[in-house]
């Protein structure tokens, strides 16, 4: 079947030849070649190679080496040695072998000289092995100039020639040895280089524990701070609320937009805690807040992160204590601090040089003029007003709309327009 397809082959040739058709002519050459090396005709081969190259030269510059080198393996690999030799030769000799990488040139180098060795032309090797060396030499590849002296060790004893074959050798067991020392320090360079990544992957591991996030309450401060959360992780992806706690699970799974909130357990759950944990206090009456901060403080692995929503606006030389809450629409002015567990509701507006002890509360749309002091434990009421320069003690309310303009002292509850004490409070 191989021969009658081959001499259709060489019809088609002849045909094309006649009619100048020399791209199918060339291609023709190409098949032929194919099929002759099916069945091991070596000499058709030889014949029809300028045809064979200038098809694949039509096809790639570089195609025409890919094929050689691919039909040289496949012959050595069939143990046809003299046709390996034939496409390898005609690799080495091809105008554009410049274009292939050196390691390239070198293996089809190294195949040819095992051939060779194979063959008994120890010369014919030793000649492409000191190619291999001048190369490797040139490209720095220490491997292969190590394995290179190895062989042209081995092929000088074949030779009897023990003098160059123990100065060959000589020089393998001395790359060898440097080749050792380097591969010591790069397996110790990544060792220490692996050290670093587990290193840093814990650190992200711990950075992903520290962006998980606990509340503490159940009721509509809490959710109303889980709705500011859901929207600010929808702006950037900031905290991962995976539960609540509460004294009891009156309240079960707690549902906020799309989203639902397991109950973890009591406060129990939160000191028995020994891995880091990060906690916000969600209870808008500042007594309540510092009886559980102060219960929670006695678990040194609890953070209590300061949460800044979304649509805010906090001027950078703000200073803020530990576990503020500055909810949306909060603006906070230059040259203010606040102190630990403050808690700035929806819409809150605190201007210069504003003063907020631990504990205070301002309920949503509280406005404060510049230089406005608050004591700690206070709550001002919804929309409360207060003018400039005003000092607010500990432990003061001031009811819904009430306009401050006069100092107010400890432990009082004030009202009105303007507003004026209505009570004042023993503790």
């Amino acid at each position: 079947m191989s021969l009658r397809a081959m001499k259709y082959y060489k019809q088609g040739m002849l045909r094309a030849l006649k009619g100048k058709d020399f791209y199918n002519y060339d291609l023709l050459a190409f098949n032929l070649c194919e099929m002759a090396f099916v069945i091991n005709d070596y000499s058709l081969i030889a014949k029809d190679m300028i045809a064979y190259r200038r098809y694949c030269n039509r096809k790639s510059a570089l195609n025409e080496i890919v094929l050689l080198y691919d039909n040289a393996n496949k012959a050595h690999s069939l143990g046809r040695d003299s046709q390996a030799l034939y496409f390898l030769d005609e690799i080495t000799k091809d105008k554009n072998k410049k274009k292939l990488p050196p390691d390239v040139i070198i293996t089809i180098r190294q195949i040819m000289a095992h051939i060779y060795e194979k063959q008994g032309l120890y010369t014919k090797a030793l000649d492409i092995y000191r190619q291999t060396l001048a190369m490797a030499q040139k490209n720095k590849y220490q491997d292969i100039l190590a394995s290179t002296y190895n062989k042209m060790s081995n092929c000088y004893s074949s030779q009897d020639n023990h003098a160059e074959a123990q100065r060959y050798r000589i020089h393998y067991l001395e790359l060898k040895d440097s080749l050792s020392m380097i591969c010591n320090i790069e397996q110790a360079y990544q060792m220490q280089f692996l050290n670093d990544i587990n290193e840093a992957n814990e650190n992200m591991q711990e950075l992903q524990r520290q962006q998980q996030l606990i509340l503490t309450g159940a009721g509509g401060c809490m959710r109303e701070l889980l709705w500011q959360i859901e929207e600010l992780n929808r702006q950037q992806d900031t905290w991962d609320v995976i539960g609540y706690v509460d004294i009891s699970d009156a309240h079960g799974t707690i549902r906020v937009g799309d989203r639902e909130y397991p109950y973890l357990g009591n406060d129990d759950f939160l000191l028995n805690k020994t891995e880091v944990t990060n906690v916000a206090i969600c209870v808008g009456d500042p007594a309540l807040r510092e009886k559980i901060a102060k219960k929670l403080m006695a678990n040194p692995q609890i953070r209590f992160p300061n949460l800044i929503m979304g649509d805010t606006r906090v001027c950078s030389d703000v200073q803020l204590g530990q576990g503020v809450i500055i909810s949306m629409d909060c603006k906070v002015s230059t040259n203010v601090s606040t102190g630990d567990f403050a808690f700035l509701n929806i819409g809150s507006v605190v201007c210069h040089d504003g003063r907020l002890g631990d504990y205070v509360t301002l309920s949503p749309d509280v406005r404060l003029a510049g230089n406005v002091s608050v004591g700690s434990g206070s709550d001002l009421g919804m929309g409360t007003r207060v003018i400039q320069g005003i000092r607010i003690g500990t432990r003061v309310i001031t009811g819904a709309g009430s306009v401050v303009v006069r100092d107010l002292p400890d432990l009082c509850t004030a009202v009105g327009v303007p507003a004026s004490v209505r009570e004042l409070r023993f503790v």
